[in-house]
């Protein structure tokens, strides 16, 4: 393709990449994601992760983190490869804190997308308090009881005689 100056779109570079990474051709990867930013090759989630795993397959996890920060848009697969790598590169720790990060990220987008819901509240302070951040959790709790929220209602049913009453 390069002889013929074809130019290749994000399918075909996410594709080499993916074989690259299978092959653990780490030399190939880097010249292909070299290519990519000298020629402008439009970089999507697909290439991105496909970069991201070549990178962790490989051992090159400060690479694979350095594109997953760099990411605009960042989805379930970019989070779990990042967290995998780091995991399978004995990285547990910054695995670990990578994981609460997204848990975070996505209680606040829950609260963004729904803020008079006081389920996302408390999911939010639910995450919060298990990453010991003990003043958020009390933030968040502060908002359900005392904010314009619809508190989640619960309700439980008991079966007697093999049936439930309606």
């Amino acid at each position: 393709m390069m002889v013929s100056n074809i130019k290749p779109d994000e399918i075909t570079i996410a594709s080499v990449l993916s074989s690259c990474a299978h092959l653990g051709t780490l030399d190939v990867g880097e010249a292909v994601h070299e290519y990519i930013r000298k020629n402008g090759i439009k970089s999507d989630n697909y290439v991105e992760n496909a970069l991201i795993d070549i990178y962790c397959k490989c051992g090159s996890i400060e690479k694979a983190i350095m594109v997953f920060q760099e990411m605009k848009d960042k989805d379930s697969v970019s989070w779990t490869s990042a967290i995998c790598g780091l995991a399978m590169n004995g990285e547990s720790n910054r695995a670990i804190n990578l994981f609460f990060q997204m848990i975070r990220e996505a209680s606040d987008k829950l609260i963004e997308l729904d803020p008079s819901n006081g389920g996302n509240y408390a999911f939010s302070s639910n995450v919060y308090a298990s990453s010991e951040r003990w003043s958020d959790a009390f933030i968040m709790r502060e908002v359900i009881y005392e904010g314009d929220v619809l508190k989640p209602l619960g309700w439980s049913s008991i079966e007697m005689n093999n049936s439930s009453p309606e």
